[in-house]
């Protein structure tokens, strides 16, 4: 399953091509050209950083640019979690039924031991009535 879902990740994803990366904008004139620690002043009560424009257009840049490409490459993992979760509920179900088929069976309820109790119960039926029908061919004295 793995398997299959990295060849349909890789395989479409080499099939379009890959994207081109996007370019990184110009510096703007007069910008910081490194990020600025701001102590705590007027205004500010806390710690901050200020960054130059130009990086804070190349972070929004490339989050847009990763938001075009997730939902070009989106796989629909419901399915496969479904079936997964499907498959599990199947091996739990299996393996419960291999731990009953493997436990051992008391004797009274193996089917062995119930066709004798009622061989013997059919035995000891029989001859009752045997006994039963020679004392009514006597005529009942004995």
């Amino acid at each position: 399953m793995a398997l299959w879902l990295a060849l349909v990740m890789f395989g479409g994803a080499h099939a379009a091509g890959l994207p081109k990366a996007p370019q990184r904008p110009p510096s703007v004139q007069g910008e910081c050209l490194d990020a600025v620690e701001l102590q705590p002043g007027i205004g500010r009560p806390c710690l901050s950083v200020s960054l130059p424009v130009s990086d804070v257009a190349w972070y929004l840049t490339v989050e847009t640019d990763w938001q075009k490409i997730r939902d070009l490459y989106r796989i629909d993992v419901a399915a496969c979690e479904f079936e997964t979760e499907s498959a599990e509920m199947r091996a739990e179900w299996a393996n419960s039924q291999l731990q009953l088929a493997l436990q051992p069976v008391p004797i009274l309820e193996r089917p062995g031991t119930q066709v004798a109790f009622g061989v013997v119960a059919g035995v000891v039926v029989t001859m009752a009535a045997a006994s039963a029908l020679q004392k009514v061919g006597r005529g009942g004295n004995d």
